[in-house]
């Protein structure tokens, strides 16, 4: 619906793209992301064998709380922010701000963090590369 907090809409996409049985993933090369995904380079990417994909989809959804899931997808529902075009900016007068950062705090529970996270939410390379040494 918008775009006020990053960290809770990629939660939302990782969660919807598991449900149907898609991993999302983050291929940036930046040093720092905003988005949630697990981190691959790639050449990684082109790597991954069908049980190391099954295997991060268990990871994945053994961390989840499906239960904070399903209740953001109500409020989602009953609120009926839809809009056809896609372009919510111009029915921002028909948006509830509070509403939208209550459901973003449910995306972000479902994903195990709260509030508004701190930076970076996708460890740094350097990260990655220090905790596969």
């Amino acid at each position: 619906m918008t775009l006020r907090n990053l960290e809770a809409k990629s939660a939302r996409l990782l969660i919807h793209a598991l449900r149907r049985d898609c991993v999302c993933v983050n291929l940036s090369d930046r040093p720092r992301s905003r988005l949630i995904f697990p981190r691959l380079m790639l050449d990684e990417l082109g790597a991954l064998s069908p049980s190391r994909i099954s295997e991060m989809k268990a990871e994945m959804l053994a961390g989840l709380r499906l239960d904070q899931a399903e209740e953001a997808d109500r409020i989602e529902k009953e609120l009926g922010y839809f809009f056809e075009d896609g372009r919510y900016w111009k029915h921002l007068d028909k948006l509830d701000e509070t509403f939208l950062a209550d459901i973003d705090r449910l995306w972000m529970a479902a994903v195990g963090l709260s509030g508004r996270p701190k930076l970076p939410i996708s460890p740094s390379r350097e990260e990655i590369g220090a905790a596969s040494a």
